[in-house]
Parts: structure tokens; C-alpha cells; sequence
């Protein structure tokens, strides 16, 4: 499987309200319940974080909090860091048998894509790309997605890219249905999500 996307149902408002809140509870309550995966998160950028090219992710963690994030940081542990937020606050929604391959490979203009990070972090240099969408949106990309499509299917190697990796497609184009499968899984994704009547944040690694 190649890249996918991950999707967790949040309170969008709950979220950005972390940025520079200095809640010193919530902060203690992350770190206690997370110690496991904040452990993971040292262990995998090791050498990053011992040459100082990279917070770890304790530290990430309170510059989110604090609001002491600067733009010239590199945020693939800011982004990695956010991931755990909403795990810890939210609720991972799934859609589909294999989940959402990739959204910017469907046929229309996603709301999701002109979005970023809910939060100021800096993009990261490699994975994940963050994107959200408030529960007010959800009707109108799911509308957006459900709507008929002139051509499902593309040739452009750019939009080939992520369902061939995902699915192991042929080069040449991408299966009309192996795509309208992914746009599918998308808008049950966005169902589920409104069910919970929160907001959605995606990461896509």
C-alpha cells in the first residue's frame, strides 16, 4: 500500500483553541496518556533530534501549547505531534474497504485541498500533508464529491501517481473504478464524520 489518507472526526474550534492556550492540564493529560507514542516519535527522528535539526516531540508538544512555534522550523515533528493531538482528542473515521487513497487525485475542486494544518505549525519538510475541513464544509465537499464527473478516470502521471501506488495499478491510466472506489470511501468518510457532528482533519503520509 502506498500513500493514503488518515482521517480523525475533531472539534475544529477545540483544536485551533490549543495554539498558545498554555493549558497546562490538557498539556499534563497528553503527555501522561501519550507517553508511548511520544517515546515512538524520539526514537524514529533519534538522529534529528541529536543533531538539533528537530524538537522532540515533548517539546514540539508545550511550543504548541506555548504558541512559541517559529515559521523557520522545520515541522515534521510539529506535524507528527498534531497527528497525536487528534488521536488523543478525536476519533479515527475510516471509509470504504482500503480507506481514501488519495483526494487529490479525484475530479474536482476538494475544499479539503485549499485548506492547511488547523494549527500555525510549519509545513513539513517530508510527510504528512495536513489538511481539515469544519463540520459547516462537510455538506458542501461531500456535494462536491458526489456530483457527476465528465471523466472519472485521467492519463496525467500527476494524477496517476497515488492510485497506482495505493492499488498497484497499471501504468497507462487510472481505473475509472478503482478511482470512483476511492471518491466512494471519501464521501463515507465525510458521512461518518458528520454523524459525530465534528469537524475533520486529514493527514496524508
Amino acid at each position: 500500500m502506498g500513500y493514503t489518507h488518515a482521517f480523525f472526526a475533531v472539534d475544529i474550534d477545540q483544536l485551533k483553541g490549543l495554539f498558545g492556550s498554555n493549558n497546562d492540564k490538557l498539556l499534563a493529560e497528553i503527555l501522561n496518556a501519550r507517553a508511548d507514542d511520544i517515546e515512538e516519535l524520539d526514537e524514529s527522528f533519534e538522529d534529528e533530534i541529536n543533531d538539533g535539526e528537530l524538537p522532540s516531540a515533548e517539546t514540539a508538544l508545550r511550543q504548541i501549547f506555548s504558541g512559541t512555534i517559529q515559521p523557520s522550523m522545520d515541522g515534521d515533528m510539529h506535524a507528527q505531534v498534531l497527528l497525536v493531538i487528534c488521536e488523543h482528542l478525536g476519533e479515527q473515521v475510516f471509509g470504504g474497504e482500503y480507506g481514501v487513497a488519495g483526494v487529490a487525485d479525484h475530479p474536482y475542486d476538494s475544499l479539503l485541498l485549499q485548506s492547511g494544518p488547523p494549527l500555525p505549525i510549519p509545513e513539513p519538510e517530508d510527510v504528512p500533508e495536513i489538511r481539515y475541513l469544519t463540520l459547516e464544509q462537510i455538506d458542501d465537499e461531500i456535494a462536491l464529491a458526489s456530483a457527476k464527473h465528465d471523466k472519472v478516470a485521467s492519463d496525467s502521471a500527476e494524477a496517476m501517481s497515488t492510485l497506482r501506488k495505493a492499488f498497484g495499478l497499471r501504468r497507462g491510466g487510472i481505473d475509472p473504478e478503482e478511482m470512483q472506489e476511492d471518491i466512494d470511501a471519501y464521501i463515507e468518510t465525510l458521512q461518518k464524520v458528520k454523524a459525530i457532528g465534528k469537524g475533520v482533519v486529514s493527514f496524508y503520509e
